[in-house]
């Protein structure tokens, strides 16, 4: 997770980290900004518990197709 102001550089890691990864690792970037949190959010509220079901969906879906041996498992 990369945090910071504007014009920190944080896109330019994300799409270095991207290019470098894309064959190996899947990656989702989260645009936590365009969440609108709701009236009462109460403690613990996140935007990143919004994003977080999609990217678990999309993920699951590319972990499904890896190849055989490839089970995520330690």
């Amino acid at each position: 997770m990369l945090t910071g102001g504007r014009g920190m550089g944080r896109t330019a890691v994300l799409k270095q980290l991207r290019h470098v990864y894309r064959e190996i690792t899947p990656v989702a970037l989260a645009d936590c900004e365009a969440v609108t949190p709701p009236e009462d959010p109460g403690p613990g509220w996140t935007p990143v518990i919004v994003v977080l079901p999609d990217l678990v969906a999309r993920f699951a879906t590319r972990v499904r197709a890896a190849p055989s041996g490839c089970s995520g498992r330690g």
